[in-house]
């Protein structure tokens, strides 16, 4: 294939390196993802080698439940990833037309449809030594069954698809990651501990994980799914890292047992407490049937209040449940978010940025519909490149306008290359 055969039609997203567009490919009547990572972003061996081990680890990888890579093209500007393109958009907005449509989140039935998809292609690349280190709702994409079912938002009968390899690396048995990568709302703690650190030029960012990293975000995305808002949220780095040490979230009791046990399961704050993705592949969430659950007999007015540092449940009887109650004023956990703040493209935060101006000078104005406090779950990404001497730091929230400058990452790599 010829990279003039290639028509790129409109923006769909955007992946860590560049823009993703839907596309035609010569007189071939199936549609295609095409992403493009101009050259001039590559400003680094390194950000090259990141692109090389994306390209690398999707073309090993091949799961009915992963974007397919078809092929990679390459021209004096830029490299072109044509990839399968799906229909449903991201889970995280077919979670939102959801609740705006029905008012109401996914239904456990929905969730553990989606979640058996989910943790199948998770334990495929887990199989394969690969850790993702960025599993959240917009790396998920949905290709539904029929235009019908799209628009109905029928979830049962749609198709889950992970993809955005850009953060991913092989990591043997032996091993051990250091890096601060991910999505601070989806990171495990100790990484967003790390990165706060990293960020506030404080001494003792020591932090090694494994594979059970993407379990945190995995039972992050489950929360989401069931409860519609995330289980630790703040406008902070510093808010978030406080909340997630205090180590309590919230569930609402008119949900089963099953699902209860299957998220606790998965958000607990030390690492080696979390069950692998085997264990969790065999939950008895995934795996008894819907009308199976067992409801706990308790007002719906009331909320399960969990310490994810000393939880140790895996599947427990109801009255272990019923201990953990917590009656507030007859208030369920809220179905709504808050906007989370994302630094302007145009100003990069400095180096010498503080928390406590973070917080004061850079929380957006939530009743201003810019079109940038609409995206809720994150607020800006950092990685390393799978290296412990550099850091890069991309304010990726800023939604996809076409001419988009991408000297604007060049600008954010050189803020930040001596960070370490």
């Amino acid at each position: 294939m010829m990279i003039s055969d290639l028509k790129l039609l409109r923006p769909v997203g955007r992946g860590t390196y560049g823009e993703v567009y839907l596309t035609k490919k010569g007189n071939i009547k199936k549609q295609f993802a095409t992403k493009v990572v101009h050259k001039k972003i590559l400003t680094s061996y390194k950000l090259k080698d990141c692109l090389k081990k994306e390209i690398e680890i999707m073309k090993e990888i091949s799961h009915k439940n992963i974007v397919k890579l078809y092929e990679v093209l390459e021209n004096n500007d830029s490299f072109f990833l044509v990839m399968e393109f799906c229909n449903g958009g991201s889970l995280s907005n077919c979670l939102k037309e959801y609740k705006n449509k029905f008012n109401k989140p996914f239904s456990e039935e929905i969730v553990q449809y989606l979640m058996k998809q989910i943790v199948a292609a998770i334990q495929y690349f887990h199989g394969k030594k690969i850790l993702h280190r960025d599993i959240k709702l917009d790396n998920i994409l949905i290709t539904f069954d029929s235009e019908e079912d799209k628009n109905n938002i029928d979830m049962l009968k749609s198709t889950v698809k992970i993809i955005d390899f850009g953060f991913a690396r092989y990591l043997k048995d032996w091993e051990s990651a250091t890096t601060a990568v991910g999505t601070p709302a989806y990171m495990d703690p100790g990484i967003l501990e790390k990165y706060k650190k990293i960020k506030n030029k404080e001494k003792n960012a020591n932090y090694s994980y494994n594979e059970k990293a993407d379990i945190w975000s995995l039972g992050i995305i489950c929360y989401e799914m069931v409860i519609g808002s995330l289980p630790f949220n703040s406008d902070t780095i510093t808010g978030l890292v406080n909340k997630e040490q205090k180590g309590k979230f919230f569930l609402p009791t008119n949900l089963s047992k099953e699902i209860i046990s299957f998220i606790n399961s998965m958000l607990r704050y030390e690492l080696n407490e979390r069950l692998d993705i085997k264990s969790i592949y065999n939950h008895v969430f995934l795996n008894k049937p819907y009308n199976e659950f067992t409801k706990i007999n308790v007002s719906q007015k009331d909320k399960i209040e969990f310490d994810i540092k000393k939880s140790i449940w895996t599947i427990f009887k109801e009255e272990d449940i019923i201990d953990k109650i917590a009656i507030e004023g007859g208030k369920i956990a809220p179905l709504e978010i808050e906007s989370i703040p994302v630094y302007d493209e145009d100003e990069p935060i400095e180096e010498s940025v503080n928390e406590s101006n973070y917080e004061s000078d850079n929380k957006i104005d939530t009743k201003k519909d810019n079109g940038r406090n609409k995206i809720d779950t994150e607020y800006l990404k950092a990685f390393d490149c799978m290296n412990d001497d550099f850091i890069y730091i991309e304010p990726l929230l800023v939604p996809f306008v076409p001419g988009h400058d991408p000297n604007i990452i060049s600008k954010v790599t050189e803020n930040y290359k001596d960070t370490f």
